[in-house]
């Protein structure tokens, strides 16, 4: 230890004195910050697992209609996205930090957010989920493949091992247990539900302000007029693509365009940290993020309003579960 944290008459035994450094500050925001994920995630999915526990069963074609509508959603997300934002950035010759940033992101999709504001949107729950959920099991394959073919980047590695045992901590088993507990226990999952939506909103507010000051909103400034234009040309263009090939009901539209909408954050800034260490391109994903995550809700809320206006149940439940 250092000379000056010795204890007063010990000095030649500090083999005798063990005391701790000054915590890195820079690592318990980092604590914070994924202790603060971790609680919007469980609290969103134990949510989820609550309302879709207690919907009754759907007959068998009505699944395989909404399989088909997840493999769509998949395809959407891991195929089409990448190629709009590639075709963008080309179109419009953004280069630097913010095309790196806007590639990534369109190569990780599964953003957390999108069962929440399908929620708030009026669209199909149980896909949204669904596709959120298959999302987190495949993107720790396809992303750094992606991400190497969209940046040109010779390596990128991602942690299987992690990823799985975050989705099953963190996603899976909430999910799980909020059904379960619907299905045999609904008096007490009734009582449970306005706590558990109500925790799942403050968890995500704390999300989004510590992301805000952590991050720094100054980082705005480092995208220029021309990055902005393509973040925003994507962002549109990914939402009409989930609203078009969504299928006939405008819930199930809702559903898939949020869910190609949302982008994940996290496992993005994990490939910018291994493929970027040196690049400013981990400071301009979280504005970027942010601009896919407000075009997303300004989706959701418009359509919220729109399905007020024609009578929409302000959430529709289809049978994905089972």
């Amino acid at each position: 230890i250092h000379p000056s944290w010795r204890a007063p008459g010990r000095v030649g035994r500090c083999d005798r004195v063990r005391l701790m450094a000054p915590a890195d500050p820079s690592a318990l925001s980092d604590v914070a910050a994924r202790a603060l994920t971790a609680a919007y995630l469980v609290t969103t999915m134990f949510s989820m697992g609550l309302e879709l526990g207690a919907a009754p069963k759907e007959e068998k074609s009505v699944k395989r209609r909404q399989r088909r509508l997840l493999l769509r959603a998949l395809v959407i997300n891991l195929v089409l996205v990448p190629l709009v934002a590639l075709a963008v950035t080309r179109a419009l010759r953004t280069t630097g930090d913010a095309a790196g940033a806007l590639l990534l992101l369109a190569a990780t999709p599964g953003g957390r957010l999108a069962p929440h504001l399908t929620r708030i949107a009026g669209g199909t729950l149980a896909l949204s989920v669904e596709t959120t959920l298959f999302l987190a099991k495949l993107t720790g394959f396809t992303a750094p493949s992606t991400a190497k073919w969209l940046l040109g980047v010779h390596r990128v590695e991602v942690h299987d091992l992690v990823l799985i045992a975050q989705l099953l901590v963190f996603q899976i088993i909430p999910y799980a247990g909020g059904k379960l507990l619907a299905r045999r226990w609904p008096k007490a999952a009734g009582r449970l539900s306005r706590p558990v939506r109500l925790a799942t909103i403050a968890s995500l507010v704390l999300v989004l302000v510590f992301l805000g000051l952590h991050h720094q909103f100054r980082s705005l400034l480092l995208i220029d007029a021309g990055g902005w234009l393509a973040v925003a040309s994507v962002a549109s263009a990914t939402l009409a693509l989930g609203w078009v090939f969504g299928g006939p009901a405008a819930s199930t539209r809702r559903a898939i365009a949020l869910s190609v909408g949302v982008r994940n954050l996290p496992l993005a800034l994990m490939v910018a940290s291994l493929s970027f260490p040196e690049s400013g391109v981990q400071s301009v994903l979280f504005p970027v993020w942010l601009a896919f995550a407000a075009f997303s809700l300004a989706f959701a809320l418009l359509a919220r309003r729109q399905g007020a206006v024609v009578g929409t149940p302000p959430t529709v439940r289809l049978g994905l579960e089972g």
